[in-house]
């Protein structure tokens, strides 16, 4: 299984929607934290539920287009305040079965994951950017509520 961790909704689809649309593994997206402090550019007057919702369908909605076997959030304030807690979580999720855990560079996901994982050679950090590729911008245009 390859995991992508997240923290929030969007920050991995651009930077590894095509690896993961080719890849034949199998897929978990964990999505940390839930971004209602993030705005949703298209949609100024929806309320805080009504952009999570929408941010929740754009990621069911790119998941089915790759392949993605499981998207999850665990729906965290940020910025995270319960890190041992946190890092205790996902452990127990790496137990068995890894093969590559992506995770965003420069956020506090790299401070959790890097110091538990020994095996380094499972570990992928990735930055979010822009799109670059015809692939990656089909997969931004499959996003209706863009952060």
């Amino acid at each position: 299984m390859n995991f992508v961790l997240s923290m929030n909704f969007y920050d991995w689809i651009i930077p590894l929607g095509e690896e993961i649309y080719y890849s034949n593994a199998p897929w978990e997206v964990i999505i940390l934290c839930h971004g209602e402090n993030l705005a949703a550019k298209n949609y100024k007057r929806l309320c805080t539920a009504a952009i999570y919702e929408q941010r929740r369908h754009d990621v069911f909605t790119v998941g089915k287009y790759l392949g993605i076997d499981k998207i999850s959030s665990m729906n965290l304030d940020y910025p995270i305040e319960d890190i041992p807690k946190l890092a205790i979580q996902l452990r127990l999720k790496f137990l068995f079965g890894v093969q590559k855990i992506y995770y965003q560079e420069g956020t506090v996901v790299e401070q959790i994951v890097v110091p538990m994982i020994e095996d380094r050679n499972i570990l992928s950090p990735y930055k979010n950017r822009e799109p670059i590729s015809d692939f990656e911008h089909s997969l931004s245009s499959l996003i209706v509520a863009t952060p």
